[in-house]
């Protein structure tokens, strides 16, 4: 959780240095339009390219739902 915690303050306090640091550790390349975003839409960005939802919504779907036959 600390580099999870560690990236959204250093978007959230326009610490680009700290960002550009971390993006390739977890395989993220920003636009050079998406460099230029600020707190909460960089973070957003960033986000959105890290972690697909819709694979973190399927992923859930199979985690937790029952299977069809035990429903």
């Amino acid at each position: 959780m600390a580099p999870i915690i560690t990236l959204c303050r250093a978007a959230m306090n326009g610490e680009m240095e700290k960002v550009e640091k971390i993006l390739p550790t977890i395989e993220v390349t920003l636009k050079s339009d998406e460099k230029t975003l600020q707190g909460k839409h960089l973070m957003k960005a960033i986000f959105q390219k890290w972690i697909n939802a819709a694979d973190a919504l399927l992923e859930m779907i199979i985690m937790k739902l029952p299977s069809p036959v035990k429903a």
